[in-house]
């Protein structure tokens, strides 16, 4: 039995903050796969890993997207890149896309 993929859209207005983050790998992996971050915005911290498709037909927003909700910045962003370096990025403005890249050297 064939199921037809469904597209949905989501219609409902933004009341906070938000701020996406789009990885470039350097080094083989150009899609960040893998990359793992960490949001501190004021006592709360967010967590995000950069995958592809998690199921069957389907594809995940490269980007990582953090709700910030009436809070204007991410206090500190922790990328933990495949090759295993750390970058702290600190201050960062709400209600943006960020491209970030990996750093050239190795950990």
């Amino acid at each position: 039995m064939w199921i037809s993929p469904s597209l949905l859209r989501n219609d409902s207005v933004v009341l906070g903050a938000s701020l996406q983050i789009r990885l470039r790998g350097i080094k083989g992996n150009r899609d960040a796969i893998g990359t793992q971050l960490k949001a501190t915005i004021g006592a709360q911290i967010q967590h995000r890993q950069i995958q592809s498709g998690t199921s069957f037909q389907a594809q995940n927003d490269l980007r990582a997207h953090f709700g910030l909700g009436q809070h204007r910045t991410i206090d500190q962003l922790e990328i933990r890149w495949p090759r295993g370096q750390i970058q702290i990025l600190k201050d960062l403005n709400a209600n943006q896309i960020l491209l970030i890249e990996e750093p050239d050297e190795a950990p």
